[in-house]
């Protein structure tokens, strides 16, 4: 049975969406997975799904982010992206697998969207379900549909800890 706490979980985080988007806005992006050995993957560096390593952790919006998922959800390995999905564009279902080129993926990920319109996520041929601020459960197959606006979103992935854990320690410590 669907139950949607085991895919997503809606997170309250306290944050100015705008002053935010403006500190990562300039991050540079590139296409996804540019060194992906098969060729014949969608996921091999397309030019409508881009993504870049947030650098500059300290500006406000951003760092306050940081502590509160650092204190809700106890993460200590955990690293934010930025995430650029051009509209017109779809992203088909995955999961966030291990691979040659990335032997440590992220178990889970805070999803944060910054556009105004936020897009939907469908999970194993399942409704789909819109968020402005969830936690993923990326080892269960998603993707998005195609949007018809430019999508950006920081994605905080989490590498030290599943899904279920970071769940609950938020529920048990949440803010």
């Amino acid at each position: 049975m669907f139950k949607l706490e085991n895919y997503l979980y809606e997170l309250s985080l306290s944050y100015n969406i705008k002053k935010l988007f403006n500190e990562v806005r300039y991050t540079e992006i590139t296409p996804y997975f540019q060194n992906n050995p098969n060729k014949d993957s969608w996921f091999c560096g397309p030019n409508t799904w881009l993504h870049g390593n947030i650098k500059n952790l300290n500006s406000p919006e951003l760092r306050s982010l940081i502590t509160q998922l650092e204190e809700s959800i106890k993460t200590k390995n955990m690293k934010p992206t930025l995430i650029f999905q051009k509209k017109g564009s779809s992203v088909p279902s995955h999961i966030d697998a291990v691979s040659k080129a990335k032997p440590n993926p992220n178990l889970c990920s805070v999803n944060l969207q910054l556009t105004e319109k936020v897009s939907p996520i469908k999970f194993n041929k399942k409704d789909f379900v819109t968020y402005h601020c969830a936690l993923i459960n990326t080892k269960k197959k998603h993707g998005v549909p195609k949007i018809a606006e430019d999508r950006f979103f920081i994605k905080f992935k989490i590498f030290d800890l599943t899904y279920k854990e970071a769940l609950s320690n938020y529920l048990k410590y949440r803010l």
